[in-house]
């Protein structure tokens, strides 16, 4: 009788750093490498490793808005001066344009579908309470389209203090919009 036997993977194991404990088990060890890989890098961007508001954002938020210095020493501050936060995202779709003298491909959003957008974006959140902003853009889109879509979001949220970033990477014709809000929120 032939004996087949099957190469299963399988990971198992633990982190320990600081006041924080994982156990960690998958059945599929390439796509949780790539989960804890993303955890530990979080946890190196906060100062505190016991500062798990700060890692709780970073699993929340896009790759790109954590591994900008800018964007997360801000976010710092605004930890120490403002604890309740909110974290909203939208992608908006686009029509892509190609710009045959420079080769380039841009996206270009609809005005209306910009507002729709952020009004959407901004739904879920108490307006009011908002007091600071940390919006980040991901998408291939020229400075105009960035600086209308922060437009929009300053007049739902016009008493807040708004702070951009942006991130230059095609999204297959989509454009990321995520808010960090800091506030009263309740």
């Amino acid at each position: 009788m032939e004996e087949k036997t099957k190469n299963k993977e399988f990971l198992q194991g633990s982190i320990n750093i600081g006041g924080l404990k994982l156990n960690i088990s998958s059945p599929n060890p390439t796509q949780a490498l790539t989960e804890i890989r993303r955890i530990v890098e979080s946890l190196n961007g906060c100062e505190e490793v016991e500062d798990l508001t700060c890692f709780e954002m970073s699993t929340m938020l896009s790759e790109e808005f954590v591994s900008n210095n800018s964007a997360m020493n801000e976010t710092k501050r605004l930890l120490n001066l403002e604890q309740p936060y909110r974290v909203v995202k939208e992608f908006v779709s686009a029509v892509e344009e190609i710009d045959l003298d420079s080769s380039r491909k841009q996206l270009r959003l609809d005005t209306k579908q910009i507002g729709k957008s952020v009004s959407s974006l901004l739904s879920a959140v108490d307006k009011s309470a908002a007091r600071h902003a940390l919006v980040h853009i991901k998408g291939l889109l020229s400075e105009q389209e960035r600086l209308i879509i922060i437009d929009h979001v300053h007049q739902h949220i016009p008493n807040a203090q708004i702070r951009a970033y942006q991130t230059e990477q095609d999204i297959e014709g989509k454009v990321l919009i995520e808010a960090l809000l800091f506030g009263d929120f309740e």
